[in-house]
């Protein structure tokens, strides 16, 4: 693991280090999106270009084992993420209803969210957060997508007291309070 750490802070260094000396173009657009409390920021990479072949299949690799990784790290969030987010998912490919108005924008958002937190806990505060849109239509968007679990999931993203956070209380056993339960019935 330390292995790792230092690779990818050697990574960083060295797109740092030849970032260096290179003007920004003007017309590169940084921010891409904003919605509730974040930014969604991309990041202009000079001399990509010089790179040599190695280097560039290096960085694939590296980009390949984190989209790999992502369902882990979903899945170590909360053990239900994975299932929301292909539902969530399978609503945003196949809903066939209308998809202007509040609601609907309402249920990107909270989509938008999900995606970015990874998962259903707000990547800072680790509490859960909530779509603005009512129950009912989210209901509506799931069976419209042909999701199953539909009145699980409907707990799982708008019952306050179940998985209300990633992190225990002080007091709190910390293996029973955290949503990052995987093994029923164990505690600390």
């Amino acid at each position: 693991m330390k292995k790792i750490v230092k690779l990818l802070t050697l990574t960083g260094a060295a797109a740092a280090l030849v970032s260096c000396g290179n003007k920004a173009s003007g017309d590169f657009k940084y921010l891409i999106d904003e919605f509730a409390d974040l930014k969604v920021m991309r990041y202009d990479v000079p001399g990509w270009e010089e790179l040599s072949l190695q280097q560039k299949e290096y960085v694939y690799h590296l980009a390949e084992a984190a989209k790999w990784g992502r369902d882990i790290y979903w899945d170590q969030n909360c053990k239900y993420n994975l299932e929301l987010r292909k539902a969530v998912e399978k609503v945003l490919e196949n809903y066939s209803g209308d998809r202007k108005g509040a609601d609907f924008e309402n249920f990107v958002i909270y989509a938008k969210r999900l995606f970015f937190s990874n998962g259903i806990h707000h990547h800072y505060a680790e509490d859960k957060f909530f779509p603005d849109c009512p129950k009912e239509y989210f209901a509506s968007l799931l069976e419209n997508a042909g999701v199953e679990n539909r009145d699980f999931l409907l707990k799982l993203v708008y019952d306050p007291e179940f998985l209300p956070q990633r992190k225990a209380s002080e007091g709190e056993d910390i293996v029973k309070a955290s949503a990052v339960n995987f093994y029923e019935g164990v505690s600390r």
